[in-house]
């Protein structure tokens, strides 16, 4: 449940007359004022701050909500000169009917934990179009629809509920038959006119990001893809909702430096249980022209002292075969290696587990989110076979694994049964990329350009409030473009029940029921895994 009671209700407040005794200016603040909280407008206290709103704000941070929290600050006021003789002006009316009453403390836009500070009113004017996509009234913004899709029910949810400027996103299904993703790009640039575009793995390439930034196009994936530093080289354009791989790589490190060094490798199988730890790394890619190195996670678990007694070459799929994968498996057990740090495409696990299995080489395999490797589905698809699996642990960057009722997803859109695991991938992977999309569009402010797109999202703190479901916390900090901040440790279990119904038995579990760290902060020693009871999201969330 939601902290006001169902998952998308908005309970209207009763709007009390506040009879303000102070000086002029705070009459015009706040001679209105919500039940709850703070005043539920931006621009209407006085035409002052609707010519404010008019500009991409510089912060906005913690703005009025119905909600606790919400305070009077941030760029969208007026602030006086010192000094200055304020004169009182009356308040514009309000349209009620268009409050949007904030969820929590400090005040959200929406339940889900993920989303942006509230911004609860706007009725300022509708500007004339600010940049190339934005056409009347219309964002547009191009998909590329796999199977069923609820991106129809997301349109609606997000202009509901979120503030787009008198505008509303306009999603155009722009699924093709081409693999080639630069003519895809091509098309949403002339033909469907777009202002953004949401992920497209046709291919797993770099290729339809890397043509919609050349056009001035805002592209957001749904998959950890590409470093920071590729992100940051297409800015404005380029954006992840997973965090980059090179800060997955570093966040790995961290965790194996903080939870791993020193120990035993308690949990590898026969013949390595026990014996100090000899680590090992595997990196690989999904596609040629993804610019992916492991440098950064080398020189991290270097820092602290973890030395790497293998580590194959980088790998993508010019150079990776069964012949390739055999030979790193034997190359791994020769050098002694109980622990192998994976950064591995799943499509190649299933093969690397049952060579392993064939020579009786049962090491600890630590994993993470990097192309797929924590979802159960995945894992007893085309991952490491069960026998090798029930030694993997490591880290999901994702939302917590859960049932159907618990996702964000299925809140934006609870008009759809559940069907299976699979589907409930792909909703996730519509709404996360939405609700990015949507949360940039909305801290932009009503001057909507790429580069408002940008500012809007990095100066904005999210509020972040501990909740059940534990999604993980969410920002853009340091000019970063990828929003998700944190990990959660995960075990693999071969008896756990899924929280999905149809997937039966074999999941992860996760430690502390899912509790999220960041890097420098995964706690130091102990040894949680295969340990505590498992938590694999099953339960309702409490």
């Amino acid at each position: 449940m939601g902290e006001n009671g169902t998952k998308r209700s908005r309970i209207p407040g009763v709007i009390n007359v506040g009879l303000a005794a102070a000086c002029a200016l705070v009459v015009a603040l706040f001679a209105l004022r919500a039940a709850s909280s703070q005043p539920p407008a931006i621009a209407e206290f006085a035409p002052q701050a609707q010519q404010q709103i008019k500009q991409a704000p510089q912060e906005q941070t913690a703005l009025a909500g119905t909600g606790e929290g919400g305070s009077l600050t941030g760029d969208f006021l007026p602030s006086p000169s010192p000094g200055a003789t304020v004169a009182p002006s009356p308040s514009p009316p309000i349209n009620r009917g268009r409050i949007r009453h904030c969820i929590g403390s400090p005040p959200r836009q929406i339940d889900d934990p993920q989303s942006p500070p509230c911004v609860p009113y706007y009725d300022g004017p509708v500007l004339a179009s600010t940049y190339k996509g934005i056409v009347g009234s219309d964002i547009n913004i191009v998909f590329q629809q796999s199977g069923v899709s609820s991106m129809p029910v997301y349109q609606r949810f997000f202009n509901q509920y979120f503030e787009f400027y008198s505008r509303g996103i306009h999603l155009i299904d722009d699924s093709t038959d081409t693999a080639d993703q630069r003519t895809m790009a091509a098309t949403a640039d002339t033909t469907d006119h777009a202002f953004g575009a949401l992920d497209n793995n046709v291919g797993g390439g770099i290729d339809y990001a890397d043509e919609l930034a050349h056009r001035g196009i805002i592209d957001v994936l749904s998959r950890p893809y590409f470093p920071e530093t590729y992100l940051s080289s297409r800015r404005p354009y380029v954006w992840s909702y997973p965090m980059a791989t090179d800060q997955l790589e570093r966040t790995m490190a961290s965790w194996a430096c903080a939870r791993l060094k020193g120990q035993p490798a308690t949990h590898a199988g026969p013949g390595l249980t026990g014996q100090p730890r000899v680590y090992g790394l595997i990196f690989q890619t999904e596609s040629t022209d993804i610019p992916m190195t492991s440098q950064p996670f080398k020189d991290a678990v270097a820092s602290c002292g973890i030395t790497l007694k293998f580590a194959g070459p980088d790998q993508n799929p010019s150079n990776e075969s069964q012949q390739q994968d055999a030979s790193t498996i034997t190359q791994l057990k020769a050098a002694g290696v109980t622990s192998v740090f994976c950064f591995c495409d799943s499509g190649h696990l299933q093969f690397m587990g049952s060579t392993a299995t064939g020579q009786a080489y049962y090491p600890e395999w630590l994993v993470n989110s990097y192309i797929l490797n924590d979802y159960n589905q995945r894992v007893r698809s085309v991952g490491l076979p069960a026998e090798q699996r029930q030694d993997s642990f490591g880290l999901s960057i994702l939302p917590m694994q859960r049932q159907f009722p618990d996702h964000a997803s299925t809140w934006a859109d609870p008009s759809d049964p559940y069907q299976s695991d699979t589907e409930q991938i792909a909703r996730d992977y519509e709404y996360e990329v939405l609700l990015l999309m949507a949360s940039g569009i909305q801290m932009a402010g009503p001057n909507l350009t790429p580069q408002t797109f940008e500012t809007g999202l990095q100066r904005t703190t999210f509020p972040n409030p501990d909740y059940p479901t534990m999604p993980g916390k969410v920002g853009f900090f340091g000019g970063s473009h990828a929003m998700t901040i944190d990990a959660a440790e995960i075990f693999w279990s071969n008896t756990a029940q899924s929280p999905y119904a149809d997937e039966g038995a074999g999941a992860y579990c996760y430690v502390d029921h899912g509790a999220r760290h960041s890097i420098g902060n995964f706690p130091v020693g102990g040894d949680p895994f295969f340990r505590t009871p498992c938590d694999s999201g099953a339960q309702p969330a409490r």
